[in-house]
């Protein structure tokens, strides 16, 4: 494994450690709920794209895979987010 290609590895990682901290943390520091389930589902949606492009190793694959993946990704953040505007409609 070429240097560059583990050191990206690396950089994923600590971004993945990153943004689970924050997504533990933070949700009960924020006072109302919206905003506190749109970080949650923002960083969902980034550590999904990190452990796709460089652990699945989608980041070296043809345009078209990544942008099925990528769309895919962007269709559960998008049925996560109407999901969430909705609950509150049925109560």
């Amino acid at each position: 494994m070429p240097a560059s290609s583990s050191r990206r590895l690396d950089i994923a990682l600590a971004m993945l450690l990153i943004l689970a901290v924050v997504s533990l943390m933070l949700p009960p520091l924020l006072p109302v709920a919206w905003i506190a389930n749109t970080v949650l589902v923002a960083c969902a949606a980034a550590k999904a794209r990190l452990v796709v492009l460089d652990f699945l190793g989608l980041r070296a694959s043809t345009p078209l895979w990544r942008g099925i993946v990528g769309a895919w990704v962007w269709l559960v953040v998008s049925t996560t987010f109407l999901g969430a505007a909705v609950t509150p409609l049925l109560h």
